[in-house]
């Protein structure tokens, strides 16, 4: 009987109350030739289009993309619509982060070692993040509707919990490429699951400033 319910629910495109399973699986980067990575970084996998679940945890994640060393630490974040990324600065310089991205604009301004500021991510896309001085400086934020997502481990071993059983598409992204394929999961959840991300055609394309023109040099170094 309770097979027979759970198929009736997912004919409808709908999912069993309370009832969350395990997504788990690897992600292969695959580059030129053929070849694939000895090491997985910076690789996150979600889950797209499902079925609507049970509402999202209560508690307050406490995120932030540091900028240290001329560089943002990390590199890659993953925040759920609605929530706070803090940007602090722990150089002795001064960093003025921002980005041009459609639905995310922000533009923070120029802040000194030690002060920190905050932005709210409202609407859900990958957001490209930069700073207006150093060219170098370049990060990605992933705003999600939810928190079914997970960042894959060095070896590509991935497991994202707490999912409703339905139909979705699961999508994995690398700065180099991405890949998308449709996913069922059941009360059992699905384990498994092999990704191919093809990474072989990345380009590395350099960005403009806050003004959308090229960075000025100023002498012989940022």
């Amino acid at each position: 009987m309770k097979r027979y319910i759970y198929l009736a629910f997912m004919s409808l495109g709908l999912s069993l109350p309370h009832v969350s399973a395990e997504v788990s699986g690897r992600v292969v980067l695959v580059e030129k030739g053929g070849q694939t990575r000895n090491v997985v970084t910076d690789v996150l996998v979600y889950l797209d289009n499902g079925p609507a679940g049970s509402p999202e945890p209560d508690t307050v994640r406490k995120l932030a993309m540091t900028s240290r060393d001329k560089q943002f630490e990390p590199r890659t974040v993953a925040v759920v619509v609605g929530e706070t990324l803090t940007f602090p600065n722990v150089d002795d310089i001064m960093h003025n982060v921002f980005s041009l991205t459609k639905g995310n604009r922000f533009d923070l301004g120029l802040y000194k070692s030690g002060a920190s500021k905050d932005f709210v991510f409202a609407n859900p896309g990958l957001v490209r993040v930069y700073c207006n001085i150093h060219p170098q400086m370049s990060a990605f934020v992933h705003v999600l509707p939810n928190r079914r997502f997970a960042w894959a481990e060095p070896d590509g071993s991935f497991r994202i919990e707490g999912v409703p059983p339905g139909q979705y598409t699961l999508r994995s992204w690398h700065e180099e490429g991405e890949s998308s394929q449709p996913i069922v999961v059941s009360e059992q959840g699905a384990g498994n699951v092999m990704v191919k991300l093809d990474i072989s055609s990345f380009k590395k394309r350099p960005h403009l400033n806050k003004f959308g023109k090229p960075y000025k040099r100023k002498r012989g170094k940022y």
